[in-house]
This record gives structure tokens, C-alpha cells and sequence, in this order.
């Protein structure tokens, strides 16, 4: 699941600058300003330059070290507004220790508070005692618009410093979501994601059944595939494909948390979660190839001129060659993967009415051009030698 703090509004009381509160939640720390300000203004040059350290001086270590949040007085409280309420189950908070510094300066009392207003405040964990370079926790399943890491007993070398290099929340997943969901064929497009209800996917025209395995994250969970009952993490019967547009609906219904049928949360609030359906639109591709026999030439109402050469592939276009008396009629008969497909002769440039060729002597250019429902075209060529 992912970080849901990551990159969103971080605010605290106070900070040592350029150690502000949005360097805790942030991919990078690092700044084009703190550059600036570190080396005395001398130079101005972004972090991940290959002359970065040449032209400073400063090293991959000191880089490292600039991502921190830093307050100076204790106890201190760094506040993140996700804009939205999510549910999160997890927090992870890094301390100065692991980027470098000496243990000393890791965090000792600490607590995670949450809430849904940014007015009316719930404590969820609390970490005493603390000597580690991260905490990394569960928490149970709770839902908040703010999440606040608010530090009551700083570092060791000085408790009222208070300071860590991360401070990262992890989305839960509920118990009417997938973790994961995989197709037998094809791939999910976008790549799967339990917060994503609407996929697609194609596969080719040979492909015309598939089956679907979805993951529930609660393995109490009731999944349905097309309105039939299927167990968790387990592959779904197959489905048949027509050619065009498919629609397979996974339903994922919850189990009861509490007699009410309604979900008890770590806050004590409960919420009603209602079945969610994840919907996958599949395209089978319809096909303009032909299989074998693929090309025959037809001389009677019942048998058949030599067949071409070399021996028919599906993926091979051409040259095919034959050699019959000038003079002859010949009919072309096709073997169309998809009899949806339509297929048009052309000899010597010219597109015939039907399937039907005489043979002029010396080479006939013969063209079979089939083209798909979904308008793809595969070109086969005959080469036929009239003697």
C-alpha cells in the first residue's frame, strides 16, 4: 500500500530552517535554496548533477542528511493535511540515525494522532523509550483527513531538539477491496491498484475464453466473477470471449464486522462499507489471418490442383507459388481464422468479383487481401506460373 503523506501540506509550530515540515514528507529534502545556502552561496547547482560534489565539495552523506524536519523546542508536533479522508492501518517514522547521525539524536517519546476535522484530535499509538533508528507499526483500521506525529521527549543529546528524517502513513486496504487482481491472458490496463475500479485489457483473437483470480484483502471476504461465487485467491472458471468488447465485474463483498453489519474502526467510529465492484472491459481482437490449409486451388467441384509452395504458414505472407496450364480456371479457396473477416483476390492489380482466376500464361500476380472486423489486414501473396 502507499504512503499516503507523501508530498501532501505539512505544517508544524516551528521548524530550524531550511528543516522545514514538508522535508519529512517529501521524496527529496533536498533544495536548489539549501544548496545555495550551504556552500555560502558560491554556487547554485541541483543535487543529483554529476558535478555536484566537485563544484561543492559536499558530499552524498550531506545531501542525505539535509532531508529532515527539525524543531528546536519540545514537545513538537508536525501536521499533514491529506485534503481528503483516506483509511491507513500503518506509520513508519525515520530518525536522524538512520541518515548518519549517532543514535543519540533518534527520538525518544512520540505519538501518532489522527483526526477527521483537524479540530477534534485522537491519539492511535504511542512509542516511550525509544533508542531505534525507525519505528515501523500497525495500528488497526481507521480512517482521517489529518494525520499529526507530535514528539514529547526529543533526542538524547539534547531533549528539547526534536527532529526525524521521515514521517510516512501507509493506505489500509478494506474489507470490500482486492489486493490484487491477474487475467489468465493479457494485462491489466492501468497496472492494478485496490483504489482503481475500472480496467481494461486485449487479447488476440486465438484467445477466447479467459479466467480472472482476485485476491480479497479480507480472506473473509465474498467475491463474485460475472454473478458466480468464487474463492479467494483462486482462478474463476473461464469466460467466454466474443470478439469486440467483453465486461467481466468482480464484486467484492465485505463480511460483517459487527452485528449491525457495520465496521468498527480503531477511533471507536464504525462505517457502513458497501460491496465494491471492480469492472474489466477485454477486447478480443478479431482476426484477418488465415490457418491452415490456408490457400487451396480449386480445379472441380471436387478436387484440387497440386497445393502451393513452400507449405502454407499462418504468418507467412508470401511467396507462395504454383504452376497450373495457362488457359485454366481456378478457384480460390481461403481457411479465415475468423469467418467475420472479409477477403478480396486481386490478380494483376485487378480485384476480381469472387474467388474465381483464369491463368494467363507466364506469372500470375494473385493478392489475397484479408481484412478483420476491427479493420486489420494481412496481405497473403501466390505467385501462379502458367505454361
Amino acid at each position: 500500500m502507499e504512503n499516503i503523506l507523501l508530498n501532501k501540506i505539512a505544517t508544524s509550530e516551528e521548524s530550524i530552517l531550511p528543516f522545514d515540515a514538508s522535508k519529512a514528507v517529501s521524496e527529496s529534502g533536498i533544495t536548489a535554496k539549501w544548496v545555495k545556502d550551504i556552500v555560502n552561496e558560491k554556487f547554485f547547482i541541483h543535487h543529483e548533477d554529476s558535478r555536484f560534489n566537485e563544484l561543492t565539495g559536499i558530499t552524498e552523506e550531506q545531501v542525505n542528511q539535509a532531508k529532515r524536519w527539525v524543531a528546536k523546542t519540545v514537545p513538537a508536533s508536525l501536521t499533514v493535511d491529506l485534503g481528503e479522508v483516506r483509511y491507513a492501518s500503518r506509520w513508519v517514522v525515520t530518525h536522524l540515525g538512520a541518515i548518519g547521525w549517532d543514535y543519540s539524536y533518534n527520538m525518544q517519546e512520540y505519538t501518532l494522532e489522527t483526526s477527521i476535522d483537524g479540530k477534534k484530535w485522537v491519539e492511535v499509538d504511542k512509542v516511550e523509550k525509544n533508542s531505534g533508528y525507525k519505528t515501523d507499526r500497525n495500528f488497526g483500521l481507521l480512517k482521517a483527513r489529518y494525520f499529526r506525529l507530535k514528539i514529547t521527549k526529543g533526542a538524547r543529546i539534547n531533549p528539547n531538539l526534536a527532529g526525524v528524517t521521515s514521517f510516512e502513513v501507509f493506505e489500509a486496504g478494506l474489507p470490500n477491496e482486492l489486493d490484487n487482481l491477474t487475467l489468465s491472458k493479457g494485462m491489466l490496463k492501468p497496472p492494478f491498484d485496490s483504489k482503481i475500479r475500472n480496467y481494461s485489457s486485449a487479447v488476440d483473437y486465438v484467445v477466447d475464453k479467459i479466467q480472472v483470480t482476485p485476491v480479497a484483502a479480507d480472506a473473509l471476504a465474498t467475491i463474485t466473477v460475472n454473478g458466480a461465487a468464487v474463492l479467494n485467491n483462486t482462478i474463476s472458471k473461464p469466460i467466454d470471449l466474443k470478439v469486440g468488447l467483453n465486461t467481466i465485474t468482480v464484486v467484492v463483498t465485505p463480511p460483517s464486522q459487527t452485528e449491525n453489519g457495520k465496521l468498527q474502526l480503531l477511533d471507536q467510529t464504525e462505517t457502513v462499507l458497501k460491496p465494491v465492484t471492480y469492472t474489466i472491459t477485454i477486447t478480443r481482437h478479431s482476426s484477418a489471418y488465415l490457418v491452415s490449409p490456408g490457400i487451396r486451388l480449386k480445379k472441380t467441384a471436387t478436387t484440387y490442383y497440386p497445393a502451393a509452395t513452400p507449405p502454407f504458414s499462418r504468418t507467412k505472407f508470401g511467396v507462395y507459388s504454383a504452376t497450373i496450364s495457362a488457359g485454366s480456371s481456378v478457384t480460390i479457396v481461403l481457411s479465415q481464422e475468423d469467418a467475420a473477416a472479409s477477403a478480396i483476390i486481386i490478380q494483376d492489380r485487378n480485384i476480381l468479383s469472387g474467388h474465381s482466376v483464369t491463368i494467363h500464361s507466364g506469372e500470375n500476380r494473385i493478392e489475397i487481401k484479408v481484412t478483420s472486423t476491427s479493420g486489420d489486414i494481412k496481405v497473403y501473396t501466390l505467385i501462379i506460373n502458367g505454361l
